[in-house]
């Protein structure tokens, strides 16, 4: 009975001595393998907050260039309808009068009364007959 209690207990210390060094293997695989999965998600939640980040500051822009067109629009808006205001004081400023002096033939025509006298057609008498 002695040798088979060594024996057990043997066998229970080389499997334990094998599969010990195994499983701390495996753990610290799987502990690497973590955080690495660890790490690759921080860096896609960073660059997914990145883009959102970017499309947030596209939008923006955006925004800013349609309210400056806007406000642009405006102005010239603006600006047209007082020149619109003030266009006939402008031409009537820049308008001259030139008073110029032209020489132009004399054109004699002549009149010419004539009567016409309308000619009444004869009655025939005669008709032909075939």
């Amino acid at each position: 009975m002695n040798t088979l209690k060594t024996r057990f207990f043997l066998f229970l210390f080389v499997v334990a001595a094998f599969t010990a060094p195994l499983t701390a293997v495996m753990a610290v695989e799987k502990s690497k393998r973590a955080e690495s999965l660890a790490t690759k998600e921080e860096e896609i939640a960073l660059a997914q907050k990145d883009i959102a980040f970017a499309r947030y500051q596209y939008y923006l822009d955006i925004s800013d260039q349609k309210n400056n067109l806007k406000q642009a629009m405006e102005d010239a808006k603006a600006q047209y309808e007082q020149l619109l205001k003030e266009q006939p004081d402008l031409v009537k400023a820049k308008q001259t009068t030139v008073n110029q002096t032209t020489i132009q033939p004399v054109v004699t025509q002549k009149l010419v009364d004539q009567q016409v006298t309308s000619s009444k057609p004869k009655t025939s008498t005669k008709t032909k007959t075939s």
